[in-house]
């Protein structure tokens, strides 16, 4: 793993919202169901990306326990007339290290884990508190899929 370091604009972003913790990932299918078919509904939109973003809330740390919002979001030039039940989130600007990953949502794990746990503690980077986000494109196929891709950005300073 070799992550490009970053340094991206703020972005407004309008979709739904999970609270729950780090390591339950069992309600994230259900918000992906519930805002994938809605996402035309958004107005304003920019572009056809989608973000799928996990904000730390409290001063957790990066831990399984740790509670967080996790959000399916698509970015918009700005957030009037929000669609019913969906809410305009700022994902704020700042350093990222990104890399793109290939395959399985259940595959995903060791990766980070291998980020979290090698590449960063042995770089000259820590960890930033602000929300860690991956971008879903056109090469994204779904969660099952091991010839998917996504865009991975992870907060650091």
């Amino acid at each position: 793993m070799n992550p490009r370091i970053v340094v991206l604009s703020p972005v407004t972003l309008v979709g739904m919202r999970i609270q729950t913790t780090l390591a339950d990932h069992s309600q994230t299918p259900g918000l992906w169901q519930s805002f994938g078919p809605r996402r035309k509904e958004v107005p304003h939109k920019d572009g056809e990306d989608a973000y799928s973003v996990t904000r730390l809330l409290g001063l957790g740390r990066y831990a399984p326990n740790t509670q967080v919002e996790r959000w399916a979001a698509v970015p918009v030039r700005h957030f009037l007339d929000l669609p019913k039940d969906m809410m305009a989130f700022d994902l704020p600007g700042g350093t990222y290290a990104t890399f793109t990953y290939r395959g399985t949502v259940a595959d995903f794990i060791p990766v980070l884990t291998h980020f979290h746990e090698e590449w960063l503690p042995n770089s000259e980077f820590e960890l930033d508190d602000r929300p860690h986000f991956e971008i879903l494109g056109p090469d994204y196929l779904g969660p099952n899929n091991p010839d998917s891709r996504e865009r991975i950005f992870i907060p650091v300073k």
